[in-house]
Parts: C-alpha cells; sequence; structure tokens
C-alpha cells in the first residue's frame, strides 16, 4: 500500500511540474537574477554538486548524532540513550 501512495506522490509532482513548468522557470530565473544571496546559495550547491557532495556541510558546532558520540567515547549507543 505505502508503495502505491509513493508512486501517486511521485506521479502528482511529475504532473503538476510539467502543468507548471514555464511558471516556476520564470519565478527561478528571476529569483536568481534579483536576490544575490540565493545566487550566492545556488553556485555554491552547483560546485558541491560537480565535486560529488549530496549534502550540506555541517557547521563545526552541530550537534553529533549518537552513533557518533558513541563511537568518538567508547560507550554504547544504548547506554547514551540512558
Amino acid at each position: 500500500m505505502a508503495l502505491i501512495l509513493n508512486n501517486n506522490k511521485s506521479n502528482y509532482s511529475k504532473r503538476y511540474y510539467e502543468k507548471n513548468k514555464q511558471r516556476l522557470s520564470v519565478k527561478r530565473k528571476k529569483l536568481y537574477a534579483e536576490d544575490p544571496e540565493h545566487r550566492q546559495r545556488a553556485l555554491e550547491a552547483s560546485r558541491r554538486y560537480r565535486r560529488g557532495e549530496r549534502s550540506l556541510p555541517k557547521p563545526p558546532d552541530a550537534p553529533i548524532s549518537f552513533a557518533q558520540a558513541a563511537e568518538r567515547t567508547g560507550i554504547g549507543v544504548s547506554t547514551l540513550h540512558d
């Protein structure tokens, strides 16, 4: 059942994009041309994509996962959860 729901969502997204492609393209181009911050983010995302990086870099002060903390400290994940 979940597979069918995901497939319907995917088809809906494709139909929506096909129906609104022109309007979305104009909006995207206008935003890129008029907003320097958006343009910088888009250019940086493009650079990361070309380098093969698929996710945003984490800031140095970002929290770490329980698995990462367990690996660094040598304490089990379940112990950290407690």
